[in-house]
């Protein structure tokens, strides 16, 4: 009996120096833990071997509080190699100012690898994202999904903010993309997040949150520039709103061919506003889908310079609309899209002529339904209505309709081109060379066309009178030939009036130049059918006195 005694009091003492210990040493141990998980798993977040000094750290236990201070993340790679092969494309470097958690769960943190928290506050971050060159495929050390070292799998924040945040996105090499985002804000709310694990992809989900972004500025070597003054996004508003957007080239019209081997378009542009209204943030986080209600592009204006006597790039089918809807690396599906003060300004430059020719479109308005890829069982059509107006005064209306899953990516067009002077003539016909219009109205232009991916044919019925003609001497220059100007006036039609009982439709087919835009398609088949009211004849003779000039080298065209 004195020997059972004598066991339970062992036993006793010995259990109350175990929770002794535990109530001496305990919080301290599990506080290290806590702070050592927290560090790892920012290591991780970081990127492989990357390195994190923290000033300071603060923890209440009790209340799930810890607040680290004065952090600074650095890469172990040199600041100027961005071809590492080990398992991330992107590495995290930078400081913060103060990282506080309020309502951390240590149960789910340790044991269920869950970060549960009722607050997350992040103040003053200035971050770099460092891209490497390779892809994917070809890193080495890649961390699998079932990998236990992956401290985390799932993220649950009531609520989430950012204050003072500032962004860089970088690539060492100069011929690559790079951003900046001065100073942004986020606020967000019921916020769940999923980390690939085992079966499970990303996914992200939240009750309400708000950003704005000042100051955004991103490089696309070697000739652009793009800068947005301001984004805001809010939820469940559903709304992200962009302000001031102005994309800028390096190099000018005259100079930006020295920088790119093939001819190509400078285009650059200044839009007041770009907004999308009835956004699905989440399928666009998760799903990599546009679900928008309304996207609207308000007061734009658009300049595109196109150097022809760049070398030819080599040939590459460009897509009608219909097939560059498809072909999008996402789905979309935009209720409406309006655009509003649209200008755009054409520029071209052959091997003829010194300078740059030059096409207004102003006062664009336009309206869009239908760009929708997710649902191909309803059948979708693309109806595009537009107005503006060209040469200063003569107005346009524009019916453009496609279905968005024809396999032919058949489309038609029927517009309307308001009165203007016969000199517009002379830069549709700028293949031609010889053949000038010098006088003559146009009264109304009526133009329709149906066309797949092949070929395509339609009608230009115009009407004007007074028309007169003026025929260059071989070289292009702008002395005239006198006697050829003499008898193509005399053979071409000088007016073409409806009430005059001889009205002539311009009925034409052509076939697509597939490594050219729709654009071209529309300006092609324009340009035929007035041709055919015209001067079919002695167009046809002018063409064929270009075409032969051109040729040398046993036939083959030179520029």
């Amino acid at each position: 009996m004195a020997s059972t005694h004598r066991t339970r009091r062992y036993i006793l003492a010995f259990s109350l120096l175990l929770i002794g210990v535990v109530v001496f040493f305990g919080p301290d141990l599990l506080a290290r833990i806590v702070r050592d998980r927290s560090l790892q798993i920012m290591e991780q977040a970081a990127g492989p071997r990357s390195r994190i000094a923290i000033g300071n750290v603060g923890i209440e236990l009790l209340p799930g509080d810890i607040t680290w201070s004065d952090l600074r993340i650095e890469q172990q790679i040199d600041s100027a190699d961005t071809s590492w092969t080990y398992g991330r494309q992107v590495l995290i470097a930078g400081t913060v100012d103060r990282i506080a958690v309020r309502g951390l769960s240590i149960w789910k943190l340790l044991v269920r690898r869950t970060i549960d928290v009722r607050s997350l506050a992040i103040h003053g971050a200035d971050l770099q994202l460092i891209t490497s060159d390779r892809d994917a495929h070809e890193m080495d050390d890649v961390t699998g999904r079932d990998d236990p070292k992956n401290l985390v799998n799932r993220i649950r924040l009531d609520s989430l903010s950012v204050e003072h945040g500032s962004l860089q996105w970088r690539n060492a090499r100069a011929d690559r993309p790079s951003a900046e985002l001065q100073q942004f804000t986020l606020q967000a709310g019921g916020m769940k997040a999923e980390l690939p694990s085992g079966d499970n992809t990303f996914s992200l989900s939240f009750s309400s949150a708000s950003a704005s972004i000042d100051s955004i500025h991103a490089g696309f070597p070697p000739l652009y520039d793009l800068r947005v003054a301001r984004i805001h996004i809010a939820h469940p508003d559903s709304v992200l709103l962009m302000n001031g957007i102005a994309l800028t080239s390096r190099k000018g019209p005259h100079e930006y061919g020295q920088v790119l081997p093939y001819e190509t378009d400078l285009t650059t542009f200044t839009s007041d506003s770009i907004g999308f209204r009835g956004l699905d943030l989440a399928a666009l986080l998760n799903e990599r889908s546009l679900r928008v209600g309304e996207l609207r592009i308000s007061g734009t204006d658009v300049h595109d310079f196109r150097d022809k006597t760049m070398r030819d790039a080599p040939f590459r089918n460009k897509p009608m609309p219909a097939r560059l809807l498809r072909s999008l690396p996402f789905a979309v599906c935009v209720d409406s899209l309006v655009v509003e003060r649209l200008n755009v300004e054409y520029n071209e430059k052959d091997t003829i002529t010194p300078g740059f020719g030059q096409v207004d479109f102003a006062d664009i308005n336009a309206v869009a339904h239908g760009i929708c890829t997710l649902h191909p069982e309803e059948k979708p059509e693309l109806h595009l209505i537009a107005t503006a107006r060209v040469y200063r005064d003569a107005p346009v209306h524009f019916d453009f309709r496609t279905a968005v899953f024809d396999s032919s990516d058949h489309f038609s067009v029927k517009a309307r081109i308001g009165p203007l002077p016969f000199k517009v003539f002379n830069a549709m016909t700028n293949d031609l060379l010889l053949v000038r219009t010098t006088g003559g109205t146009i009264g109304g232009i009526d133009y329709t066309f149906e066309a797949n991916d092949n070929k395509g044919h339609g009608r230009v019925d115009i009407e004007y009178a007074d028309l007169k003609l003026r025929i260059a001497k071989r070289d292009g220059s702008r002395d005239k030939n006198a006697f050829k100007s003499f008898l193509a006036n005399q053979l071409i039609r000088s007016k073409n009036l409806r009430d005059s009982g001889n009205f002539r439709h311009g009925d034409f087919t052509v076939e697509r130049s597939k490594d050219k835009q729709v654009f071209n398609y529309l300006w092609s088949g324009l340009r035929e059918g007035m041709i055919e009211t015209v001067l079919p004849q002695v167009v046809k003779d002018a063409r064929s006195t270009v075409k032969e000039g051109n040729r040398g080298n046993n036939g083959k065209p030179v520029k």
